[in-house]
């Protein structure tokens, strides 16, 4: 049912009902494949998905399960830029790795979602968005790519994805403004850091990340950590939101993801306190 579910929440005149049926395809994550496949096939359907250099780049999506196939989304109906950034939020809020294949190319796309214009938006900014919530080293080289985009908000969220994806830091401009010369040297000192650290397990990296700034876990799921990571929840850099995933880990509850660090520190700590 999530597949059909997917496009009422892209579709539907009804903003109320398109905010239910989205919220329940998130409550299903459990249970997301599905979901993922039929979101991710709209998205990159030939004839008006992602546009790249890329050969079969218009075909590009998740491998399907062969135990169902992917609802078709937006057959007989009219996509627009609403319906696709629709689609991309909640692809954020599922979060989930099975995207990965599908963000890969996403994140290399050349498609203006919306007006060429002033209002349009580049697809690749949109995927960016994305995969700040996809924690998950096997993006980290495509999002080293993605620091030499063309598109600036591209760079800085590429930046803060890998940033949270490996609890480091690599200080660097990627604005608007960045001269080229200034950006190739920035993007030059995440490759080497990535070179020297692509051996390691996510773990490692967050504990590494953790210790390079004062805090010392003996295990990173250790109910004993549960008061320092609230405490480090307030931060509101990539130290604090892995101490957020961290106790979603520990606690399994579900924090939302797009709050604010003050906000996500008062989250839990009525929750906690309960």
């Amino acid at each position: 049912a999530v597949g059909p579910l997917a496009e009422v929440a892209l579709f539907d005149e009804d903003s109320a009902l398109r905010g239910r049926a989205g919220s329940q395809v998130v409550q299903w994550r459990a249970f997301a494949e599905p979901a993922i496949d039929a979101l991710t096939h709209f998205i990159a359907k030939p004839g008006g998905g992602l546009l790249s250099d890329a050969p079969g780049m218009e075909a590009a999506g998740t491998a399907l399960n062969q135990a169902y196939q992917a609802w078709p989304i937006g057959d007989g109906l009219r996509p627009g830029a609403d319906q696709l950034y629709r689609a991309y939020k909640l692809l954020t809020k599922l979060a989930s790795p099975h995207a990965i294949p599908f963000l890969k190319h996403a994140l290399m796309s050349k498609r203006v979602i919306g007006d060429p214009g002033d209002k349009g938006v580049a697809e690749a900014a949109v995927a960016a968005k994305l995969a700040l919530h996809t924690m998950d080293l096997r993006l980290i080289p495509t999002l080293l790519d993605a620091l030499e985009s063309d598109h600036h908000m591209v760079r800085i969220r590429a930046d803060l994805a890998i940033r949270r994806i490996t609890n480091h830091v690599v200080r660097g401009a990627w604005g608007r403004r960045v001269r080229p010369e200034v950006l190739a040297r920035n993007v030059e000192r995440w490759r080497a850091w990535w070179q020297t650290h692509n051996h390691m397990t996510r773990d490692a990296l967050l504990d590494r990340g953790f210790k390079r700034r004062g805090y010392r876990f003996i295990t990173l799921e250790h109910d004993d950590n549960i008061p320092r990571l609230l405490e480090l929840t307030q931060r509101k850099d990539e130290i604090g939101y892995n101490a957020d995933r961290l106790l979603v880990r520990i606690t399994k509850l579900v924090s939302p993801r797009g709050l604010s660090a003050a906000k996500k520190f008062q989250w839990w700590k009525r929750r906690l306190e309960r």
